[in-house]
């Protein structure tokens, strides 16, 4: 079997990257440290919203298998369950005494 002639890099050695040293991980890098989570403003959730979120959290709470599971047994989503149907009563109160309400600016 003829050996086949070993090829070399020849550029200049600036040029040239070690073992991928370009991609490896720069801790201090503003792109990696920096998160971009926005969290969801909750307090402006619309009555449908809210009541999707209550029929989600009653489902999970119906699953038997799921509740044996949790360390709280359900206490938590049944907790969420109660602020949230407080937050929907607040919310439907709210749209209820304020309706639509004209601002008139040229006042």
């Amino acid at each position: 079997m003829p050996m086949m002639p070993q090829q070399y890099y020849k550029g200049s050695s600036s040029d040239y990257v070690a073992n991928g040293a370009s991609f490896a991980l720069k801790p201090k890098d503003e792109s990696f440290t920096v998160r971009n989570y926005i969290p969801s403003n909750r307090s402006a959730e619309s009555p449908e919203e809210i009541k999707a979120r209550i029929n989600r959290l009653s489902q999970t709470l119906s699953n038997a298998v799921l509740l044996s599971k949790l360390p709280d047994g359900g206490e938590k989503i049944r907790r969420q369950i109660n602020e949230l149907d407080e937050k929907l009563t607040s919310a439907e109160k709210g749209l209820k005494e304020g309706g639509t309400e004209v601002i008139s600016l040229d006042d």
